[in-house]
């Protein structure tokens, strides 16, 4: 999964002069389209009010949305319990317009615009429901812990995932 390919568009109005506040250019923000033929419908996984995953009767999107949430746990875990990703939404391997959820406490609440709703964030610690990617990963619930020792570490001494296999 992934979130859709975005990038900003900027036009000049031909034959202004450049100098003058008409010359203002027009921004455009361009979105990879989501193709329901090979996407499927749209489906919203996780809204930003609470990390409870809305109801999916298919059982592939509901695997998605759990898969979801664990990346929620993990993102809480990376940053130290101050920040995650939620509004997840989209199609079945696309994701469009997350929103990134922080404490009001923590930081200045417009941040990240109006989907920062501080009772979505600070509910994350009871909503949250551990599913088997949270237990084969051992996560945790003390966010200000940071990750747990069967994370490993990368190359830049930063802790990432791993999974390692027995035979």
């Amino acid at each position: 999964m992934r979130f859709v390919h975005a990038a900003l568009a900027c036009s000049s109005n031909p034959g202004s002069s450049g100098s003058s506040a008409s010359s203002v250019p027009n921004l455009y923000m361009l979105e990879e389209v989501i193709d329901r033929e090979t996407e499927g419908p749209f489906r919203k996984y996780i809204n930003n009010a609470s990390a409870v995953t809305l109801a999916l009767e298919d059982p592939e999107d509901q695997e998605r949305a759990d898969f979801l949430t664990f990346v929620q746990h993990y993102q809480m875990l990376k940053s130290h319990g101050t920040l995650f990703v939620s509004d997840y939404q989209g199609g079945s391997s696309l994701l469009i317009d997350p929103q990134i959820m922080t404490s009001p406490k923590a930081l200045d609440s417009r941040l990240f615009a109006d989907g920062n709703i501080g009772k979505g964030f600070e509910s994350f610690h009871t909503d949250h429901i551990c599913n088997h990617f949270c237990n084969f990963f051992e996560l945790g619930d003390d966010f200000k812990a940071g990750l747990p020792s069967k994370m490993a570490e990368d190359i830049d001494g930063e802790k990432s995932m791993s999974i390692s296999v027995a035979e």
